[in-house]
């Protein structure tokens, strides 16, 4: 990245699909915000070769995107595009075996307002010799695509881990959950166990013991 006249911009490397030209993309402006936003919603895939090389630097060929995307087919309820409420000319190109028809509960879908920009970045990254691509969610990412988003279709609400997997997992287990709670640290026993976890609600400080194990839950560490 670079900076001109106190904005950020984005220095791209030559490259075949943009006729080997250097290029920059300019900083962000207003009529972008909207589309910015959704992408705190999107849900796309890495690419093939990303996982290849994962799996490359393990050892493991269990973590190539083919072996992971049965897994990945297991959370989301793909809802296609719903063409009455987006309009004409919103046809978006999307790949069906991405997803299961068994999956859930997290809803995917598409937007069901059709940015009326959209049409214009569509034909600018075509004149720029970028093809489209059938979605995001199959691996290949070298051209573009319109995202799919964690939005409930039919309320047109987010769908989260807190309204998908969580509200699924309360209604028919025992979890609890303990809300607005900070976990300081586990607790281990003489052989090294982790025994329970130390926390803190309110200002109270307490330990929540384990029957069985402790399982840590804080996302992906780069």
């Amino acid at each position: 990245m670079f900076a001109a006249a106190g904005q950020a911009a984005i220095l791209a490397n030559p490259s075949p699909q943009l006729r080997s030209k250097l290029s920059s993309i300019p900083p962000v402006t207003p009529i972008f915000h909207k589309i910015i936003q959704e992408f705190a919603d999107a849900c796309a895939s890495g690419s093939s070769g990303s996982y290849q090389r994962w799996a490359n630097q393990v050892g493991d060929q269990s973590y190539t995107f083919n072996e992971t995307l049965p897994y990945f087919q297991r959370s989301p309820q793909f809802t296609p595009p719903n063409y009455a409420k987006r309009g004409a000319g919103s046809e978006v190109l999307y790949d069906q075996t991405a997803f299961s028809s068994n999956g859930g509960p997290l809803q995917v879908s598409y937007s069901n307002f059709y940015q009326p920009v959209s049409s214009f970045i569509k034909q600018a990254f075509f004149n720029l010799g970028l093809q489209s691509l059938a979605g995001l969610n199959s691996g290949k990412l070298l051209g573009f695509s319109e995202f799919t988003l964690t939005i409930d279709p039919q309320a047109g609400t987010r769908s989260s881990s807190e309204t998908s997997f969580m509200q699924e997992a309360i209604a028919s287990s025992t979890l609890q959950v303990y809300q607005q709670t900070l976990a300081k640290n586990i607790v281990f026993d003489k052989r090294k166990t982790a025994t329970g976890v130390n926390v803190v609600t309110a200002g109270t400080e307490y330990t929540l013991s384990a029957t069985e194990e402790v399982i840590l839950a804080a996302g992906v560490v780069c």
